[in-house]
């Protein structure tokens, strides 16, 4: 749920700031600034105004997840060619259709980057919690291995951060040749 809620929220920012250039040049200072803390830096802060639990984890991964998917789709909504966008209008598509016939398909690609971008910044900020204060997760099997010096158990539980690594990469790729195929490079 954490990374649906800062994924979908970020792709959302990114289009409508794609789309709407003052809405860009009001919100990019403060993105800018925002972005390059790390995630795991607001821990504190966010802990402080939601308190201790779940929803100060879920408000940091999902602002991990956000900026990834913001991104791309930003960048994804803004490679498309004018002409396009013109031609479309011309033939009568505007709001959802111009969404869904043109900038959709034309960002997808950028966007399912961002996605693989957002999943392994999920990943690495869910453990990165997990490891300052959870009891239970990956993070936390980290910290507890590493303070009983079970150093077979910390390697084991690196390995299964390792897999679930790849297996995201593994489903973007999947979901890069169901949805985006003329995107996948064919090359060997």
């Amino acid at each position: 749920s954490d990374l649906a809620i800062g994924g979908s929220i970020g792709m959302l920012a990114g289009a409508l700031m794609g789309t709407i250039p003052r809405l860009r040049a009001i919100a990019d200072p403060f993105l800018s600034a925002i972005h390059p803390v790390p995630k795991i830096a607001i821990l504190p802060v966010v802990m402080a105004l939601l308190g201790i639990g779940d929803a100060s984890r879920i408000a940091v991964i999902s602002l991990g997840v956000f900026f990834p998917m913001m991104i791309n789709t930003l960048g994804g909504v803004r490679s498309i060619n004018q002409t396009y966008l013109d031609v479309a209008r011309n033939y009568g598509a505007s709001g959802f259709r111009l969404f869904s016939r043109i900038m959709l398909p034309a960002s997808l690609p950028m966007i399912l980057s961002g996605t693989r971008i957002a999943l392994n910044m999920g990943l690495l900020v869910t453990i990165t919690t997990e490891i300052t204060g959870a009891r239970r997760g990956l993070g936390a099997l980290i910290w507890t291995s590493w303070e009983v010096l079970r150093m077979d158990l910390l390697y084991a539980t690196l390995v299964v951060i390792m897999v679930l690594g790849v297996s995201c990469n593994l489903l973007v790729k999947f979901l890069t040749q169901a949805f985006a195929p003329w995107s996948v490079d064919r090359r060997r």
